[in-house]
């Protein structure tokens, strides 16, 4: 076993495991919950949270001050406390099977939603603790009893980890039916959460190889930053770089550290080899822009040198636009001018921004145009009168995909349609958001199309709309079509076009 940096930390990870993998058990059996919302827009998708988040239920269940818990807490942890106290109380029978079937026997026919037998799960526990397999090889010779274990089964299993440790059950697993993957997941997070790197290798000894291939995605995409060290002995140990990339995604400077690593020579040769050929490694080390712009030119593999840049750049820009602040709702909330993203995200890629600053500065401008349209043309105010007009319209027909029709209107507005270029244009942009919004918005889009005011945008709203309904609605779309005024656009309908 490594040694732990301090008796503290090992509790406090350990017990965030079990209240996680309590919090979890909570929400066992549940019905699944409604899907969210459709979001209008960036900032309606910013606004969606849970009531209350696993943060505060787990902060709560790990409170020495139980005075403080919320009822459903409080509730929670009751239970758990009972749990224990039966577990601690309760003689190990001499026969399990008999035992349980009797438990199980007893509560035939009550509601489901009927209280957790902690007897139960007692005697599940201490069966599991005697024998990891034999309840699971039990219940798989009845399909009634497959069924019925899990309720009970869950909250035992959860305890003998905590009680007898991370590997205590990976004899069940090929065993658990549909708890294996319930039983992998307990475990690999109980491993992670303490970066245990003796008990993960220990994992390997127990289980089938393509057991082990599933745990250790599932401990990989958990482990803990500060053993990243670790993680990488035993990355080296299995010559298999992508161990490591779960983690870097997760954070920024392991992230940085792969760099350093892509250089480190005294990494053993088949290993350094195998981490410099893999594509998930590569493809880490091109997206940071930390890295040399030289070497990320290298590790993206396009030939084309300007596609190449031009990739790196949109990528920089859009993990910059979000990390490590949220800078579009800061410029939509008047928090941060134009410029002062430009500037922020000049200053994270600055290889790029001093060999692309056009490029960059369209690229900023895009994002912002969704947030703001009208202050994101402050971007764009060294640019002569048409290109500025061009660079917009570029962005209503490219982006706005997923934004409310109130920004796609604001950007439109910004650019006249005094020219047959510019109306052409317009046309487009409204024929594309039209389709997008028609088939996102519903009813929603048709209502705010109508009640636009008089003018082009209105009727081109309608125009485009027909033609996005046509193979759905016949019957509204010759309504829409009988609304358009505008002449040219009436010659249109009349072409059919």
């Amino acid at each position: 076993m490594i040694p732990r940096s301090s008796l503290s930390l090992t509790i406090a990870t350990h017990t965030l495991a079990v209240a996680g993998g309590w919090l979890l058990l909570s929400q066992f059996n549940k019905p699944p919950a409604p899907p969210p919302p459709t979001a209008s827009s960036k900032a309606s998708q910013r606004s969606i949270a849970p009531e209350r988040s696993v943060d505060e239920i787990l902060g709560e269940l790990t409170s020495p001050d139980k005075k403080k818990l919320t009822p459903e807490a409080k509730k929670l942890q009751d239970f758990r406390d009972s749990v224990k106290a039966a577990i601690r109380d309760m003689t190990p029978p001499a026969d399990f099977a008999a035992a349980v079937e009797e438990e199980l026997a007893a509560r035939k026919g009550l509601p489901p939603d009927a209280p957790r037998s902690t007897k139960l799960i007692a005697l599940m526990y201490h069966w599991m603790v005697a024998d990891p397999a034999a309840l699971f090889k039990w219940a798989a010779q009845d399909p009634a009893r497959v069924l019925a274990i899990p309720e009970h089964a869950t909250v035992a299993i959860q305890e003998v980890l905590q009680d007898h440790g991370a590997t205590a059950l990976l004899p069940a697993i090929g065993f658990g039916g549909p708890l294996n993957n319930y039983i992998m997941n307990l475990t690999a997070t109980q491993i992670a959460m303490t970066g245990d790197l003796a008990a993960f290798k220990s994992m390997k000894e127990k289980v089938n190889p393509q057991l082990w291939q599933n745990i250790r995605q599932l401990t990989v995409g958990q482990w803990p930053v500060e053993k990243k060290d670790d993680l990488l002995k035993m990355a080296i140990e299995e010559n298999s770089p992508a161990m490591l990339t779960p983690l870097a995604r997760r954070d920024p400077e392991t992230a940085a550290w792969l760099t350093g690593l892509a250089s480190d020579t005294s990494l053993p040769e088949d290993f350094r080899k195998a981490f410099l050929a893999d594509r998930g490694i590569r493809q880490l080390l091109y997206e940071n822009p930390q890295t040399s712009l030289e070497d990320r030119l290298t590790y993206i593999d396009t030939p084309d040198q300007k596609i190449a840049t031009d990739r790196l750049l949109r990528g920089d820009v859009m993990r910059l636009m979000s990390a490590p602040q949220d800078l579009g709702f800061a410029f939509r909330r008047g928090e941060i001018t134009a410029e002062e993203v430009y500037q922020s995200i000049a200053a994270g890629t600055p290889e790029l921004a001093s060999a692309s600053p056009e490029t960059l500065r369209s690229l900023v401008f895009q994002n912002l145009a969704e947030e703001d349209p009208a202050k994101a043309m402050a971007l764009l105010k060294d640019l002569p009168e048409s290109e500025q007009h061009q660079t917009m319209l570029t962005a209503a027909r490219t982006f706005f995909n997923d934004v409310e029709p109130d920004h796609f209107l604001a950007a439109l507005q910004q650019v006249p349609s005094d020219t047959p270029e510019l109306w052409e244009q317009r046309l487009d942009a409204w024929n594309l958001r039209s389709f997008t919004n028609s088939n996102r918005l519903n009813e929603d889009f048709l209502a705010w199309v109508r009640n636009l005011p008089p003018g082009l945008d209105r009727e081109m709203g309608l125009y485009s709309l027909a033609r996005a309904v046509q193979l759905t609605d016949l019957k509204l779309a010759a309504q829409l079509r009988s609304e358009v005024t505008d002449p040219q656009l009436q010659k249109r309908i009349a072409d059919h076009r």
